[in-house]
């Protein structure tokens, strides 16, 4: 009897001793105290920057130079981005305050916005400096060019805060004055209005009660939870190569990659149980609520294969979202497209919310999620109250000062926009419905050159409503296939044993050919591909582009040359 009760106080009381004390430290997600309602933080904080050349060759550059480049003329060069010497200090619209400020670095952050002629900033400041910002040593500001109401990341960051399962970032807005000593600068110039989004890094973990040392990667360029083999491994494989394992994951936490990998194994095992794999690893509460705001908001094609931090905590094998960036927040309503929406069509090339959305399970606590925010948060009267608010903040800064030139709509168009953007949710909830009634979208490989012709092969779609598939094939010389076509066929599934492919017979000369397929299914609804080819004029059909070279070789082309 004394060694069954040991083996009880082991195998039972002990596991959950263990259980209480980890969720007590934060380290292991469970039944919180219930926190007090959410403030978002909408007080303008004013920054004034003070930028010098240093003293080594990172740092002895001119302001000028700072904004002259975007991050891929330092990629194109392998270079680090150029800095500044800062001084950081707090102040209001009339100067800073008397306190002597915090001491940095300064350089441009972010990709694609590095083009735009107004940069963000990213300030580091000094291990030995005399203090935090808001408890930040690293100061993110971010313009937001691309948003045209420019409150969409602080009201989407807000409103995150509020949903269930998913843990937010702090955010706020920041009135930024920069002096340049290195152009003999003597007064302060206004650069308008920036968000301000805290660094999630360790001490951001820390500070939100999470385990400082568990795993956190930021996904890079393309992350679809694909296994990637010869880029993911571990970090002590002779073959390991930072760069390569950067292009889908950036690490930002332990460099112990053995959990991301497990994961992604057993994710890929199409012998294990997906329903299984799924919920030994994911939080499926935190995948549901986060994708559910996400079509709701409409801000699918930018959280589909980056824009996401991967957190887990050392002791348990989960993995948790916290969602980065938000500037494609209600695209289609924002951008005017009158294309229809994706809805979920729009995750489906993402190996884990594909296996996601085929779960049953999910797809209900999915829809649970769906109806819980368009009910409540998200709903028309209480976005519309939020909106009302952030725009109250930010039209004085959009349309005066500095901010004036880069305004992209009149104040008359702008209010429009706002006060119909609550609206727009609804249109996401019934574009959501409406995609589970639509075959899934798929990709096309690039075409090969056989003896017999050329061999056209695509991924199976997918239909929630059952039935037969109907693809329809067309080849042609113009992305539109307004000109003659060079072949077209439709094509009816029966055989599942392979994916769905056509030969084009004959030989066809050299030159850049257009190959788009579409799938029907038996309620009428049609899907194309997900392949996307862009033309000189920023207009984007869904085609795979190829070209047929001279040797007969084929080489795929996803740009205009």
């Amino acid at each position: 009897m004394a060694r069954i009760r040991e083996k009880l106080l082991f195998f039972v009381v002990m596991p959950l001793i263990t259980a209480g004390f980890l969720y007590a430290v934060g380290l292991m997600p469970g039944k919180q105290e219930e926190a007090p309602p959410f403030e978002p933080d909408l007080e303008v904080k004013t920054l004034y920057l003070t930028v010098a050349r240093g003293d080594d060759e990172l740092t002895n550059h001119s302001w000028r130079e700072i904004n002259r480049y975007s991050r891929y003329y330092y990629d194109d060069l392998g270079i680090e981005r150029y800095q500044m010497k800062a001084l950081v200090q707090t102040g209001d619209d009339s100067g800073p305050d008397g306190d002597s400020g915090l001491t940095g670095i300064v350089r441009i952050r972010g990709a694609s916005s590095s083009k735009s002629e107004r940069k963000n900033y990213q300030i580091r400041l000094d291990d030995d400096s005399d203090g935090l910002w808001n408890g930040q040593k690293v100061i993110n500001l971010n313009k937001h060019l691309v948003d045209k109401l420019r409150f969409g990341n602080k009201i989407m960051y807000d409103l995150l805060a509020e949903v269930p399962h998913v843990q937010s970032i702090d955010t706020r807005f920041v009135h930024l004055y920069v002096k340049d000593l290195s152009d003999d600068g003597e007064e302060f110039e206004d650069y308008g209005l920036y968000t301000q989004v805290d660094q999630v890094n360790k001490d951001w973990l820390e500070a939100h009660g999470l385990d400082r040392y568990g795993y956190l990667y930021k996904e890079g360029m393309l992350f679809e939870f694909d296994r990637y083999a010869d880029d993911i491994r571990a970090a002590d494989d002779p073959l390991y190569d930072e760069a390569a394992f950067s292009l889908h994951l950036k690490t930002k936490g332990s460099n112990d990659h053995s959990k991301i990998i497990k994961t992604l194994d057993d994710l890929a095992d199409s012998g294990k149980s997906t329903e299984k794999v799924l919920n030994k690893y994911f939080d499926m509460d935190n995948i549901a609520y986060w994708m559910a705001f996400m079509l709701l908001t409409d801000n699918v094609a930018d959280t589909e294969a980056h824009n996401l931090f991967l957190y887990s905590p050392r002791n348990e094998h989960k993995w948790y979202f916290i969602p980065w960036d938000n500037d494609a927040y209600f695209y289609n309503y924002l951008s005017g497209k009158d294309g229809s929406q994706p809805g979920i069509g729009g995750y489906w090339g993402n190996s884990l919310f594909r296996k996601c959305l085929e779960t049953p399970s999910f797809r209900k606590k999915l829809n649970d999620a769906v109806e819980e925010l368009r009910g409540g948060l998200l709903s028309e009267e209480n976005l519309s109250k939020k909106v009302r608010q952030y725009a109250g903040i930010v039209k004085p800064y959009v349309y005066s000062g500095r901010d004036e030139d880069f305004a992209s709509y009149s104040e008359e168009k702008y209010d429009l926009l706002a006060e119909g953007l609550a609206a727009a949710v609804e249109d996401n909830y019934q574009a959501y419905l409406e995609s589970f009634r639509k075959p899934m979208p798929f990709f096309i490989s690039l075409p090969l050159l056989r003896d017999e012709g050329l061999y056209v092969q695509w991924n199976e779609s997918y239909s929630f409503t059952g039935g037969e598939l109907r693809y329809n094939v067309r080849l042609s010389d113009t992305p539109g296939l307004e000109n003659a076509i060079v072949y077209k066929t439709d094509v009816i599934r029966k055989d599942m044993r392979q994916p769905p492919f056509v030969i084009i017979p004959g030989e066809l000369p050299p030159g850049r050919y257009f190959v788009r397929v579409t799938v029907k299914n038996e309620e009428g609804y049609i899907t194309a591909c997900f392949n996307r080819y862009t033309d000189e004029n920023g207009e984007s059909y869904p085609v795979m582009c190829f070209n047929i070279l001279e040797d007969g070789s084929i080489m795929a082309e996803y740009a205009p040359t």
